[in-house]
């Protein structure tokens, strides 16, 4: 699969990034520890560029910005958004993580998606895991419409990015 992605970040790491790549979270963020990227969505005019701009002005509040555009390529993926095998296993597992969490006591509504992508890490060696999400997050509700679509990408390994380029550099207003 070849896909490009788009990294929104501050102005700090703008340099070392150009210098040295990207380094993966420390965190396990919602689809597990890696490198995010935002994609392109084009049956539903959605910009990958875009959502990395909005990412990094409105949610992180950075005052400077720098995108990265990154070309990714690898036949070893995990794709929620498309691959029906994919979604299938993705399904498979949440649903014995949820029974695994039940059986524990514990409520379903604090039950953390992120260890199934946990535990999809741990099953395959993916070099990255594609989803849909959706940017327009309520927690306190549950909602049935998507709002915001967006194509999330995580980088497992930094070797699948082939190509990497500075696009746009800006300010929030």
């Amino acid at each position: 699969m070849e896909i490009t992605g788009y990294h929104g970040t501050d102005e700090n790491s703008v340099n070392k990034i150009s210098r040295n790549g990207f380094i993966p979270s420390d965190n396990n963020n919602w689809l597990g520890q890696g490198i995010y990227f935002f994609g392109n969505i084009k049956e539903l005019n959605i910009s990958g560029k875009s959502e990395a701009v909005d990412w990094a002005v409105k949610v992180r509040k950075f005052r400077s910005f720098g995108i990265f555009e990154a070309l990714i390529i690898s036949n070893n993926y995990i794709d929620i958004a498309r691959d029906e095998e994919h979604k299938q296993l993705y399904e498979d597992i949440r649903r014995a993580a949820l029974a695994k969490h039940g059986q524990l006591g514990k409520l379903q509504k604090d039950f953390k998606e992120s260890l199934v992508f946990t535990k999809l890490e741990k099953i395959g060696t993916a070099d990255f895991i594609i989803a849909l999400t959706d940017g327009a997050k309520n927690p306190p509700f549950l909602n049935y419409v998507v709002r915001r679509p967006q194509l999330q990408i995580c980088i497992k390994n930094n070797n699948c990015i082939i190509k990497n380029y500075l696009i746009d550099c800006g300010e929030s207003k």
